[in-house]
């Protein structure tokens, strides 16, 4: 891909908090004597959406399917998203709401169908409106637009049964909601947040990152829940839909060994649905059993939705740390990328009418933690869940999930973007 579209700097961008972790008995806000430091400048210089525009080829113009370079090129680092989701709805009153992306659109590439095959014209179809939005003329468009009874209901959709809050009717969700979403290409002029960067890790995971460099075989193995299994992602067996977006697991196996140059790559994936940290502690002998180098260890989603309790952080706490040991009896150079979760759709309640959306935070705290207990020793944190609840504030869930605790094809890169950037120095795309 050019690189001309690509943001030009970051500048300094230190973030502890979020990239990694602080030498042991040192406060990465302080200098000697106790002084708070003063904040390094974060500066994204961008072009302007024409120059930006006239940069690309033909090619990178559109996005008709799967593609592994335009779909794993960073967020906070290309001016040019590709295929972000979204839905169009209509609300209780049937209008149609212009809808927000992550960043304000500056210039719109295409817009495509569900399945890619179909694309629709701006103007007809679709307008970018003055503050970056995209709406959808109810005269004219052709645009598949959601009724709202098919979002929302009076009976419970499927096996579950969660409810909106915001709305107080039951909310549809699974492969129902994924296919109602499509897909916008375009270039942003706003910055993405120099404070979410997710930040090469490769003095805590030098042993990962020195195998991949030296073109050493490496076993990658993901444990942990549902969403690291790959679930919604198009690809995943359940969903089984174009543009068939392969789980992040496999994005992030495939971008590592194009970026380092050969076959060595095994990314192992040993999550199971449904699954807690404390199961992952009671069947840890399945990530044994994989001779790993690498274990990127993802719960959390499940172990949430409880009351905001030190308990629930502790039993957190607890499973993990479990985990890591009984890997290093075995494993003693094994290394741990701990990647917290996305957040459930704040606007779902459960069964008991509590939001799903809870203590989740909290385990980022957690995992945090234990990445400064270590001081980055063979343990480094990926924190995902920060930029996806940055993401919430322009996005509804559904635009990027199953409209409950799933990302699709678009959240899930997201996981795959920030896990790979945390392994490749100065990843780009």
């Amino acid at each position: 891909m050019k690189k001309w579209f690509k943001t030009a700097c970051m500048l300094m961008l230190a973030s502890v908090f979020l990239c990694g972790c602080a030498p042991a008995g040192e406060d990465p806000g302080k200098v000697p004597g106790g002084e708070d430091k003063p904040k390094p400048p974060a500066e994204e210089t961008l072009l302007s959406a024409e120059e930006v525009y006239n940069s690309l080829s033909e090619d990178e113009k559109t996005c008709g399917g799967y593609d592994l370079d335009k779909y794993l090129l960073p967020y906070w680092e290309s001016q040019v998203v590709y295929n972000e989701s979204v839905v169009p709805y209509r609300d209780k009153n049937g209008d149609i709401p212009a809808r927000e992306l992550a960043f304000p659109i500056a210039k719109v590439l295409e817009v495509r169908s569900n399945d890619l095959k179909t694309v629709y014209e701006e103007g007809r179809d679709y307008v970018i409106t003055e503050d970056g939005a995209i709406s959808f003329p109810a005269e004219t468009t052709t645009v598949p637009v959601a009724a709202y009874d098919s979002i929302y209901t009076d009976t419970p959709s499927g096996a579950a049964g969660f409810s909106s809050i915001s709305e107080g009717k039951y909310i549809v969700t699974g492969k129902a909601i994924i296919q109602k979403q499509i897909y916008v290409s375009y270039i942003r002029t706003t910055p993405f947040g120099a404070d979410l960067i997710p930040e090469f890790a490769g003095d805590s995971l030098s042993g990962t990152v020195d195998k991949l460099e030296n073109k050493e075989p490496v076993n990658i193995v993901f444990y942990g829940d549902s969403i690291t299994t790959g679930a919604s992602s198009t690809g995943h067996p359940d969903i089984n839909i174009d543009p068939h977006t392969p789980i992040f697991s496999e994005l992030v196996g495939d971008k590592l060994a194009e970026l380092y140059g050969y076959d060595g790559v095994n990314a192992v994936n040993c999550a199971t649905g449904g699954w807690t940290a404390n199961d992952g502690k009671n069947n840890i002998s399945r990530v044994l059993s994989q001779k790993p180098d690498l274990v990127v260890l993802a719960f959390g989603m499940n172990d949430g939705g409880g009351q905001k309790t030190s308990a629930a952080k502790n039993q957190f706490y607890a499973n993990y740390i479990t985990m890591m040991e009984r890997v290093w009896q075995m494993y003693p150079n094994c290394e741990f990328l701990l990647v917290s979760s996305i957040l459930p759709n704040p606007d779902a309640k459960d069964q008991e009418g509590n939001p799903t959306l809870s203590n989740h935070e909290d385990f980022l705290g957690v995992v945090e933690t234990i990445c400064e207990e270590y001081a980055g020793d063979k343990v480094a944190v990926c924190d995902v869940m920060s930029i996806h609840k940055k993401l919430l504030e322009r996005k509804l869930f559904m635009d990027m999930g199953d409209n409950y605790n799933h990302p699709s094809d678009f959240a899930a890169r997201l996981y795959a973007q920030a896990i790979v950037a945390k392994l490749y120095e100065n990843y780009e795309g």
